[in-house]
């Protein structure tokens, strides 16, 4: 793979786990962020989570200490020794644009930063909010933040809140891989049967359909790798989002192993987990809701929901050059 960091904007490497994957991305300043963080670049795919752990702690290593990164090499060599080729000429692409790079400040805030560290805990501004006053603390002891409408400090999707939903985008868009890559290729002669998480009126659709839908949930988890609220361009999308939503609030609902992995050690915000307030906000309207996702039992036929994937966004579409994750 060809890694797209830029030059002059790498802060740190982090890695994120999913059940069946692992990645590196590489913190960057490619854009502004109004929380003064930064925003997420993937780099590689790594066949184990410990190798990723461990890539991205050699990978800072250099990052701070360059030259004088005692070990690094044959720290990575280590590292990457089972790793495809492709893996380790991304790696050393990455390398190259490191050494052109600024130095990063040894006591820079980003060593600690968490992977969704664009998203604020909170959006106090500078001068104090007009209901709850000084804002100490973010706001996690605030009761004027629950008691008063015009409180200027919550915000949509905190760190941990982003973090479960960009897991659930990324869980469901390989779980429809799985389904579509079951599904011959050719036009379907009747229903597949049960296909979650893809919506049961839609389970007489073509393998290219649900390659398709998968690509909605990558492309949510991208709008919140690159430091964003997920922005549905087409119905695809907002179908996407809504189960995204659900699966986040369930891992949250059950706080079992898959609420530690992408939640644990990240810092908390006493405004996460508002799923409610994320349904009311993210989305221009539910027409698709109550068409596709209320329990209607009603199958579609092939090619009756092509409309689901008609982007709505036409002053900033999509790059229909984007691909498939796989």
């Amino acid at each position: 793979m060809t890694s797209s960091v830029t030059a002059a904007n790498i802060c740190a490497f982090v890695p994120q786990h999913n059940p069946s994957k692992s990645r590196v991305f590489a913190l960057v300043r490619e854009k502004e962020r109004h929380s003064g963080f930064a925003g997420l670049e993937a780099v590689a795919t790594i066949s184990e989570a410990a190798r990723a752990d461990a890539l991205s702690a050699a990978l800072n290593q250099y990052m701070y200490d360059r030259d004088e990164a005692l070990g690094f090499r044959v720290r990575l060599r280590a590292v990457l020794a089972d790793e495809p080729e492709s893996v380790n000429a991304a790696i050393q692409q990455v390398l190259d644009r490191v050494k052109a790079s600024e130095p990063v400040n040894a006591d820079s805030p980003v060593r600690g930063i968490s992977p969704f560290g664009s998203f604020p805990i909170s959006a106090c501004p500078a001068d104090g909010c007009p209901a709850c006053g000084d804002c100490v603390d973010s706001c996690r002891e605030c009761r004027a933040c629950d008691e008063y409408a015009d409180c200027d400090c919550s915000v949509p999707m905190p760190p941990r809140t982003a973090s479960l939903i960009h897991a659930a985008a990324e869980i469901y868009c390989d779980e429809v891989h799985d389904r579509a890559d079951e599904i011959s290729s050719g036009a379907p002669l009747r229903p597949h049967g049960e296909l979650w998480p893809i919506p049961h009126v839609a389970s007489w659709q073509s393998r290219k359909f649900y390659r398709r839908f998968a690509r909605a949930f990558e492309d949510i988890a991208r709008d919140i790798e690159g430091g964003d609220l997920p922005e549905p361009h087409t119905m695809a999308e907002e179908i996407a989002l809504h189960l995204a939503l659900d699966r986040a609030a369930e891992m949250v609902a059950e706080e079992g192993d898959e609420f530690e992995l992408f939640a644990g050690g990240m810092p908390e915000s006493r405004f996460d987990f508002d799923f409610d307030m994320l349904h009311d906000s993210l989305f221009e309207d539910k027409d698709y809701e109550y068409a596709y996702l209320a329990g209607r039992t009603t199958v579609a036929k092939p090619g009756d929901l092509d409309e689901w994937f008609e982007d709505f966004r036409s002053s900033a579409p999509r790059s229909k050059y984007r691909g498939f994750h796989r």
